[in-house]
């Protein structure tokens, strides 16, 4: 009895102490793992400090130029706070990963109109004028479920234009005062693209069978400088696209 009490003591103590030397072996050291953890696209380029301050530079599609990540925390049980740098995009807030999901908050998030333009480059899209914020996000992801709990979103570009092909010519269309809005919708998360009177102009959800569904409004098409034939209260159309097809 006695050798078994020893025996699990020791196992637990072998336990802990491989954990407190993980956490505290400085991450460059966990950079080959750190590489196969990163979302499609983006690379993991260079990692210094520990798991509960430190910085990392990624490279990220569409952009020659690295993003910056830094982050830090007050404590084991704390949020951690971090810090986006990029030419194009610039933010801050914290996140907390549990047992059960991972809470993350945007507190504040400014990104150049133009940092879309080469995700838009194939229709011809190109935007341009003042920088789209987020004043505020707020999502919870439960791992289990696969599916978010909490997804509050307020976003705005106060102006700009969108330029785009029609034919042989090009329309720039002006923007004034467009509004992000996410909220669920059962346990799906939504975002509608709202204009200055409030009236929606594009709304777009990710479906449970992980697609997005993306709805186009008549209101949006005449806002771009085109006509619409057909009654404003119904879409102009809906296209769903399986997440794994997008590129």
């Amino acid at each position: 009895m006695r050798f078994k009490t020893y025996a699990l003591l020791a196992v637990w103590f072998v336990l802990v102490a491989s954990l407190v030397v993980g956490l505290y072996v400085p991450l460059h050291y966990w950079s080959p793992q750190l590489r196969g953890l990163m979302p499609q696209g983006v690379s993991l380029m260079q990692v210094s400090g520990h798991w509960w301050s430190g910085r990392a530079a990624l490279s990220v599609p569409y952009s020659k130029e690295p993003a910056l990540l830094s982050w830090t925390t007050a404590g084991f049980l704390s949020p951690i706070s971090w810090q986006l740098n990029h030419p194009q995009v610039m933010g801050y807030g914290k996140f907390k990963p549990e047992l059960s999901g991972l809470s993350l908050w945007i507190d504040g998030l400014s990104a150049q109109a133009s940092a879309l333009n080469s995700v838009l480059a194939k229709q011809g899209i190109e935007l341009s004028g003042q920088p789209i914020t987020v004043s505020r996000w707020f999502s919870h992801y439960v791992w289990q479920d696969h599916t978010f709990d909490a997804f509050k979103v307020q976003a705005n570009w106060p102006e700009g234009n969108i330029r785009y092909p029609v034919g042989n010519r090009e329309i720039e269309a002006p923007v004034k005062k467009w509004q992000l809005h996410g909220y669920l919708s059962g346990q799906e998360p939504v975002v509608s693209l709202r204009s200055l009177q409030g009236n929606e102009l594009l709304e777009i959800k990710l479906l449970s069978s992980h697609a997005l569904e993306m709805t186009v409004m008549p209101e949006l098409i005449e806002s771009l400088g085109q006509r619409w034939p057909g009654k404003k209260e119904y879409p102009a159309f809906v296209v769903v696209q399986p997440l794994n097809e997008l590129r």
